[in-house]
This record gives structure tokens, sequence and C-alpha cells, in this order.
């Protein structure tokens, strides 16, 4: 699994963020990352950062998304490449599967769990304060 150092201190630009993202998601088990590639029939390539997948939204255009951090078995952190939004936001995602009718496919279903309280430092989104990753482990540890 891969965790933030809570006690490290908190990059103040979008860039050191991302690097240390970065540097998370390429020490992932490719093992993990594996099973990914396997599970999520479509969509997921190989990329900088390790993995990329392609989630539909409401109007069926597919969104890129690079994923920056993986909790293996189904949960990983991601940030959107698609201008609106969520650009540049890291949001963390729940992963589940199901078989899709008669087919040996896998069904996937994505939902939002919660943002990455790093990118209130730098951002101006206006939304209620988020939970700090203390709070955030607790909620992924009841999934």
């Amino acid at each position: 699994m891969i965790a933030f150092d809570k006690t490290a201190e908190i990059p103040r630009k979008p860039e050191e963020v991302w690097a240390r993202l970065a540097e998370q998601a390429r020490s992932a088990a490719d093992e993990s990352l594996g099973t990914a590639r396997k599970l999520v029939v479509r969509g997921v390539q190989g990329s900088g950062l390790g993995c990329r997948f392609e989630a539909g939204n409401p109007d069926r255009r597919l969104v890129p998304w690079e994923v920056v951090e993986w909790r293996p078995p189904f949960l990983f952190a991601c940030r959107s490449e698609k201008p609106g939004w969520f650009r540049g936001h890291v949001l963390l995602f729940r992963v589940d599967l199901e078989p899709a009718g008669a087919s040996s496919r896998m069904r996937m279903q994505i939902s939002l769990v919660f943002n990455n309280p790093l990118l209130e430092l730098w951002s101006n989104w206006s939304k209620p304060a988020l939970p700090d990753w203390k709070d955030a482990e607790d909620v992924v540890g009841k999934l």
C-alpha cells in the first residue's frame, strides 16, 4: 500500500505535489498494477505514472485520468487531464467489479470517495473543508 508521509513538509507548488505523487506511484508494486490491467478491461494502458484508464461520464464521453496513487485491490487516486471543473484535482475512487452479463468480462463501477486535501493548499475550489489524511484513511478502511 502506498501512503503519504504525513510528517514531511507539504509541498507549496503543484509541480512539487505531482512530483511526489509520481514518485510514489512509480514505487507501486508491478503486481498490483498488473492486476488492474487484467480486471479493468477497457482503457487501461501504460503511462508515465504507471497506469491510465478511461471512465465514462454521464454524457458518455470518455475522460482520461492518470493514476497517481494505488491502494490494492480497488482503490486509487487519480487526476483528470480533461479541461474543466475537475482539471488538476486529485480524487480518490473506489472500483467495484462485477460480471457483465453472460460475458466473462467485468463491468467497472467507479464511485468518488473523497478529494485529496493537499489540493486545498493551492486551489481556489470553493468547497467545504476536506478531511485530513488520517480521516481519509479511516474512510478507506471501512470500504
